[in-house]
């Protein structure tokens, strides 16, 4: 059995890795270890990544603390504040950023991984999920999947990004209580088979 620390961005991350991913992990003799961030430093509150250098900081530590084992991350790639790493790199997609990112880490054992764009994006993953909210929400989910090549691309400006699309579809949408209850009515292979950035990561830490 295999030990993976995932510093998470805030609670639903934990939740879900928990929840639900250690479950699945299982099969492939992998431990999930959530790990919440707190670099959030103007609030003092845990969640949220507004600072790289605390980011940073936090997962350097955890990866040094279990130098014998991994550690990887699910941080939204959506509000991330790239500004605040150094690279002269252009034309930067989400994979390039991990790989910039991971390698200023440093660290052997860290395996940097973004959600693109935020978590929320997996909950779209399939509309038939969202049968708890009534048929309308369903029939709004399937338009709006239709709408993009995969749900990891719903990300059109600030007031669509998915948990807003959620928060503005769903009355009382709680980001770590709904999405909990959306996941019971999920499963990780068919997040796999439509979501390729999160398939790729699964991929590669079931491969460890």
């Amino acid at each position: 059995m295999k030990n993976v620390y995932v510093c998470c961005e805030g609670q639903t991350e934990t939740m879900f890795v928990r929840n639900y991913l250690s479950q699945y992990m299982g099969q492939f003799d992998i431990l999930m270890n959530p790990i919440i961030l707190n670099p959030n430093e103007k609030t003092g509150q845990k969640g949220g990544i507004s600072k790289y250098s605390s980011a940073k900081k936090e997962i350097t530590i955890r990866s040094k603390e279990h130098k014998n084992e991994y550690v990887t991350t699910m941080i939204d790639y959506y509000g991330f504040p790239f500004n605040q790493v150094e690279t002269s790199e252009k034309g930067k997609d989400p994979e390039t950023w991990e790989r910039i990112i991971q390698d200023d880490i440093g660290q052997p054992n860290c395996i940097f991984h973004f959600d693109v764009h935020e978590f929320e994006s997996i909950l779209f993953a399939e509309p038939e999920a969202f049968h708890i909210y009534g048929k309308r929400v369903v029939e709004k989910i399937t338009k709006i999947r239709m709408e993009y090549p995969n749900p990891e691309t719903i990300n059109s400006r600030y007031e669509s990004c998915p948990s807003r699309r959620l928060m503005g579809m769903i009355d009382g949408y709680s980001k770590v209580m709904s999405a909990n209850q959306l996941m019971a009515n999920l499963d990780i292979d068919s997040i796999r088979r439509v979501c390729p950035h999160f398939n790729k990561w699964i991929q590669q830490l079931s491969e460890l």
